[in-house]
């Protein structure tokens, strides 16, 4: 299990890692944008001195159920993000941010792993969720061969009265 609160940029200047879980009912957020989760979370989060400022690098994994946007039946989703972060005491310091470093605000000495972890959640979701395979939906959808189909204007003309 890690731990809530961290100081991380101690944890950085020593270069430390931390590995463990966290528990799905921690982030109340991300349940709520869910239909089901794991029980747990995967974290691992490396943090590292860096060259400009401290930074946090790491995987965060969890099992998800959402709505799949076209058959609207459940669909499991393996939820994966690879934070690259970069330790920000406020607006000025994220403006400095290599362009390969997202900004991590810690405007205080402490920073809530689970806040962290749940945002980089958050991020992941995908935009529109879908089967991967053909689902109910995608199966039902057979165009219509244009030399089969009838024009509508055929069906108009059947219902306009005769003279």
């Amino acid at each position: 299990m890690l731990p809530r609160w961290v100081v991380a940029r101690k944890l950085a200047a020593r270069g430390q890692v931390l590995s463990g879980s966290v528990a799905t009912g921690e982030l109340s957020r991300l349940a709520a944008a869910v239909l089901a989760t794991e029980a747990a979370v995967e974290v691992e989060l490396a943090f590292a001195p860096g060259d400009e400022v401290a930074e946090i690098h790491g995987h965060i994994r969890v099992g998800v159920t959402l709505t799949c946007e076209h058959c609207l039946e459940p669909v499991e989703i393996a939820l994966a993000a690879a934070p690259a972060l970069g330790l920000v005491r406020g607006d000025e310091d994220a403006v400095q941010l290599p362009a390969r470093l997202e900004p991590c605000f810690v405007p205080t000495e402490e920073l809530d792993l689970f806040d962290l972890v749940e945002e980089e959640l958050l991020l992941a979701l995908p935009i529109v969720a879908r089967h991967q395979e053909a689902c109910g939906w995608l199966g039902s959808l057979d165009p219509v061969a244009p030399e089969t189909a009838e024009s509508p204007f055929r069906v108009l003309e059947r219902l306009k009265p005769q003279r």
